[in-house]
Parts: C-alpha cells; structure tokens; sequence
C-alpha cells in the first residue's frame, strides 16, 4: 500500500471496528512483529490531562543529554505526528514518514488478516498503531521510548507492555466516565493498572489518591517517586514563565500555568531515569530540554496579530486550568471563542467556566464521528445567556473571529480540529 491506501484502510477500520478492551489481540499482533516492545527501554504515560505535554518536557530533556527518544502519542493534530524522533541534541521532534508508516501498515495488514484466520477478532486501527509504532521505534534504535495511553490504562492497547522501566502518571480528573468509571477513584484504579512489578513510578497524586497509589505500588513491588511542590513562578512574558522545582530555577519559553505541574513531573522523571542508569542526564541538560520543549495545541499562540491561541482543553479539568493561564497571562481580557468538542464529552460542565471570559462564541463542528455538532453546541450556549453562532465551517468562524475587532480569539476543545485551525488561520490573516 501507498500512504493514501494505508490511511484509507486505518479509516475504514476505525468506521467499522471497535474494541473489546482486551489486550488478546494487540498482544498476538505483536507475537507477529517478534514482540518489538521487548526490544525497547519504555517509559509508560498514563493520566487524564498532561501526557503529550509531560511527555514532550521528557523527550527533550533526553535529547538534550544525548539520547535518540522515541514517542508514541495521541490524540494528534496530524495523523504522522503519532509516532515521533527526537535526535540526541535536538530541540524537535521529527515524525514518522509517510513512508515508513505505509510499509509498516502494509505489513500489519497482513498479519491482521492472518489473526482472523485463526480465530482472532481483526485489531482496532489504536491496536495497529499501537505495533506499528514499537516496531517503529525498534527501526529508528531510539534509546528510550515513551508511550502514552489511548484510553485508562489497565485494558488501554499499550498495556500488553510487560516490563516497561518506568510508569509516570500525569494528573487525574473525570473523563470517558462510561468506560473507566463515575468517580475519579474508580478512574485512577484504571489508569494505575499500567504498573508493572519493579517498575519505576513517577507522580504528583491528589492527597486523596496517594494512598491508593502507594497500595499498588506495595502490591506490585514498584518503586514509587513523588513530584515535590513546585517553588516561585514568575510570569515574565508570554515566552518566559520562570519556575523552582528542588531550589532550582527554571523557564517556560510557552505559557500555561498547567504545563510547570507537566515540566515538574517530567523533571522528577528524569532524576529517577538518572539514577537508574540514564547518566548522560544532567541540571544544563534539564534546563535546556524544558527551555526548548514546544508542544502544539496547548495555549499555543499561532498568530500575534491579532492574537491567537490553541488549547486542546476538552474536559472539566483542563476547562479549569485553561481558566487560569488566561486569567494570568491576559488579566482582565475578553476573548473571542471558536469552539468545538465531541458529544462523548462533559462540554456542559466546560461551558460555566470558559463563557464568562467570552465577547462572543463561534461554534464548530469537528470532523470526527464522535463530534457533536456546531448547532447543538450553540444551542447549549445561548440557553446559558451568552451569544454564540453556528458557523458551518472552520473556515466562516475564523474570519467572524478575526473581524471581531479589539479582542483576542481562543481555538479550543478537541485536537482534532486545532491542526486545521492553523492552515485556516494561515488563509485568513493572508487575505
């Protein structure tokens, strides 16, 4: 298959196939490729809001001291930036070719249709993906590679992993409630279950969860490492957040108040990866790989005039700490919102947070089936008192937004459209 072809067929699986939530297929598929987990150093990610951004502080904290680092992430705001390389001393990541992915998916096919040979159901395209981008990392001999977790934890597709050498554990909050539970309890039990017996713990759990954590970490035999608190913050500017973790300072060149808790866990982290043998790894290293690490769709700002920013806040949780980057980084400031989110998720408890820093509000409607629609998501909007509008393309709410005078615009909710964001953004400023 060309690249085309093998995206078609990633598409037609995710129309058509839905998981299990057993780890008997994604396992025996990677029996097929020689089991390509065995063959890496894994750093396990798992946890509700923070992974992508926690695990890109890391990646380049180990480029930074010498290591090839290779990442598996989602969700994306582009389909090759799943599987990523970070060369040692480099400041970004490179991702997976179309090539490379096409091969390796050409070769997966096959193996699927093998599986149902056997007797096997045919793996979810989060399966595929999930051997796809081991073998992935085996092929580019990364040093160190990081994987997140699609979904929970415990019956997520990455947990067939049987001895990673680390888990790190982002923060926690109520999300995908129909699958990993109502309570957030009942949600970290889920996420915890991807830690493995011997294994290296990184987290900053709630009070109310620590005790939790600890009785897991005692049952598995895991050596559990506790972020410290955090020191002074000083908000410098937009590219210069300055922060003290261990009495020791460091900067922020992207805002977010939320990303120093990511950059403290990514630096406790890395602390323990140098204790454990990781010895390239050093405080210029840590202060470089933090300083340069950038991660899109995380109040990133993609144009200074007029000022436009992205976040993938699609949740209560990170609804909140969104909240408090803006009110820190733009006191006092309206914005104008473009909006859009899936139907699967707790928009309605979003919206009393983020609509009282809003002049006006432009729905969208994600391409994704999953998405709930711009009409609908409006509708909610204006029964709360606050004006929104429905616009039947990304491209008719980015140009009401820009024409809106004297206020900054925020593109936020699902990732899945924030990629598109920039293109059109791109479009619109160039007219």
């Amino acid at each position: 298959m060309n690249y085309e072809e093998a995206r078609n067929y990633i598409a037609h699986i995710q129309g058509n196939l839905g998981s299990d939530y057993s780890l008997k297929e994604v396992t025996r598929l990677a029996e097929y490729m020689d089991r390509p987990d065995k063959k890496l150093q894994i750093v396990h990610i798992a946890g509700t809001n923070g992974k992508g951004s926690a695990g890109n502080y890391l990646a380049g904290i180990l480029a930074a001291s010498g290591y090839r680092v290779g990442r598996y992430v989602s969700p994306t705001t582009h389909y090759l930036e799943r599987v990523q390389k970070w060369e040692p001393y480099t400041e970004q990541a490179v991702t997976i070719s179309a090539q490379e992915a096409a091969k390796l998916l050409t070769k997966l096919r096959v193996f699927c249709e093998q599986m149902v040979k056997e007797g096997y159901h045919h793996p979810t395209a989060f399966e595929i993906e999930t051997i796809l981008a081991m073998q992935q990392g085996v092929d580019w001999n990364v040093d160190v590679m990081l994987v997140e977790c699609g979904l929970g934890g415990r019956m997520d597709a990455t947990n067939f992993i049987t001895d990673p050498l680390l888990c790190m554990i982002t923060s926690i909050s109520r999300d995908h409630m129909a699958i990993l539970g109502e309570t957030v309890t009942k949600i970290a039990e889920e996420k915890y279950g991807i830690i493995k017996k011997g294994a290296q713990v990184v987290s900053a759990p709630p009070k109310e969860l620590q005790p939790l954590l600890e009785r897991v970490c005692r049952e598995t035999g895991a050596h559990l490492h506790l972020v410290q608190s955090v020191g002074q913050v000083q908000i410098h500017s937009c590219e210069e957040t300055q922060f003290y973790y261990r009495d020791r300072s460091y900067v922020l060149s992207t805002p977010g108040l939320y990303q120093i808790d990511n950059a403290a866990l990514a630096l406790e982290t890395a602390q323990c990866m140098q204790s454990i043998g990781f010895a390239k790894i050093n405080e210029e290293s840590m202060k470089r790989g933090i300083y340069s690490s950038r991660w899109p769709g995380r109040m990133e700002v993609i144009c200074k005039k007029p000022i436009i920013l992205l976040d993938g806040a699609h949740n209560e949780d990170a609804a909140k700490r969104l909240v408090q980057s803006l009110e820190a980084y733009y006191p006092g400031q309206k914005w104008q919102f473009i909006m859009g989110v899936f139907a699967d998720k707790e928009y309605q408890k979003m919206l009393p947070l983020l609509l009282p820093m809003a002049n006006h509000i432009y729905t969208v409607t994600p391409k994704n089936e999953r998405a709930l629609s711009a009409q609908k998501l409006a509708k909610t909007i204006q029964a709360q008192g606050y004006d929104a509008k429905a616009c039947d393309s990304l491209e008719c709410a980015v140009k009401l937004a820009v024409d809106a005078a004297d206020d900054v615009i925020l593109a936020f909710g699902s990732l899945s459209y924030l990629g598109e964001c920039k293109r059109v953004v791109t479009s619109v400023i160039k007219e």
